[in-house]
């Protein structure tokens, strides 16, 4: 499958990256599913890992690691969150129409981003919710309970 991709770049003129090609779930050398060799694209051995976080979403062997999604969400959302609030985006300095307008503008794309593709547990749903009324309580003045 390599020898392809090196065999299609070189039909259409460019080049991948070996350096950011990583090989997931690679048998180890020690274990008895070793395949006795190293895989390479260009000679250049490829790196090799567990986990991944391809495009700001964590994987893993079966796929998608939706408890690690909502740890990786968490500090995206606090960045805008902390923003909002230094220019001012409360209750008490905007409407309450604005302030949900901005906060389904700018926190729910960052709230969202890979649930679609996710299969989120209790705790995760709980652990994103909470998440969630933190950020709402900031941005419309509600109290946390």
């Amino acid at each position: 499958m390599l020898a392809l991709a090196e065999q299609h770049s070189y039909a259409l003129g460019f080049r991948w990256n070996p350096s950011k090609c990583v090989v997931l779930n690679h048998p180890s050398p020690l274990s008895s599913t070793a395949c006795g060799y190293t895989l390479s694209l260009y000679g250049v051995p490829l790196t090799q890992a567990d986990e991944v976080t391809y495009l700001g979403l964590p994987f893993g062997k079966k796929g998608l690691i939706a408890s690690s999604l909502v740890s990786s969400l968490s500090p995206g959302v606090a960045k805008v969150i902390g923003i909002l609030s230094l220019i001012g985006v409360s209750c008490a300095g905007f409407s309450l129409l604005l302030c949900s307008r901005i906060y389904s503008t700018f926190v729910c794309p960052k709230f969202e981003y890979g649930l679609a593709i996710s299969f989120l547990k209790a705790q995760d749903h709980k652990a994103l919710e909470q998440l969630q009324d933190w950020c709402l309580c900031l941005l419309v003045g509600g109290h946390p309970t």
